[in-house]
């Protein structure tokens, strides 16, 4: 399908975030690189949620798991979202299965998944891409376990690339609060806080920009550093580890 992007006519940013900054976010090899998130329980403990993301694969071709939550072989249970090799974005939710055609290439991109009221949307780069399919009425209580940026259980393949700003909502956003977040000036992302967009994730996992955040020997993040431990920046817990050693990158959304 054919996307249009939205026009930014008489869109003011929210002013705020000034205590934010974008300078790092998480490399990942595609080989057994990911980051452990935990258990999501917005995920699991309610039928209204959103999930924001940027993503860059490192090459046209490469697969992307850009997160992944449950286990692939348990449909029931499971969450995910998929930049394919053949340029497809698959969501799966539950027992839901659908997807739309995307661009072969190696940008930034944002995705945004909102479910809410027995409905469910999935935004790229600010815009709805009318994801077809009606999510399951009921959410399993499994369905935020292993909670994953760049994997999925029970699914050999790995994000290759580079994975930013990860956030999750308790609250269905609106496309006007997925048009602020992509239209971040320079489209770099700013502070989706109380200070800021005034979004309140419950989860965001800022991949080194963030109070906190660590390298794998316990220091400051830098470009290049094995990742630590990526504090959640969000209003709940969940801090982020790192078992398989993927890295800090410099480069970020722009």
């Amino acid at each position: 399908m054919s996307l249009v992007l939205p026009t930014f006519s008489g869109f003011v940013q929210p002013a705020g975030g000034g205590v934010f900054s974008n300078i790092l976010s998480a490399a990942l090899d595609g080989t057994n690189d990911y980051l452990d998130c935990g258990t999501v329980s917005t995920l699991s403990s309610a039928s209204t949620f959103s999930v924001s993301a940027w993503y860059k694969k490192a090459s046209a071709g490469d697969d992307g798991l850009i997160i992944g939550s449950g286990t692939l072989t348990t449909p029931a249970e499971r969450f995910y979202i998929e930049h394919f090799s053949n340029n497809t974005i698959y969501v799966g939710y539950d027992t839901t299965f659908a997807s739309f055609s995307a661009t072969a290439d190696t940008d930034w991109h944002h995705v945004a998944y909102v479910r809410s009221s027995g409905t469910h949307k999935l935004y790229f780069d600010g815009a709805d891409t009318s994801l077809g399919g009606t999510p399951a009425s009921t959410t399993s209580s499994p369905l935020g376990n292993n909670f994953f940026i760049g994997a999925l259980t029970g699914y050999a393949a790995r994000f290759q690339g580079i994975i930013d700003e990860v956030a999750v909502f308790s609250s269905a956003l609106s496309a006007s609060n997925v048009t602020a977040i992509y239209n971040s000036p320079a489209k770099v992302p700013n502070d989706l806080g109380r200070n800021g967009l005034n979004l309140n994730p419950v989860h965001w996992w800022r991949m080194g920009d963030g109070t906190g955040d660590t390298d794998s020997g316990g220091g400051a993040p830098a470009s290049g550093d094995t990742i630590g431990t990526v504090v959640n920046q969000g209003l709940g817990s969940n801090n982020a580890t790192n078992p398989n050693g993927a890295t800090y990158s410099s480069t970020v959304p722009s």
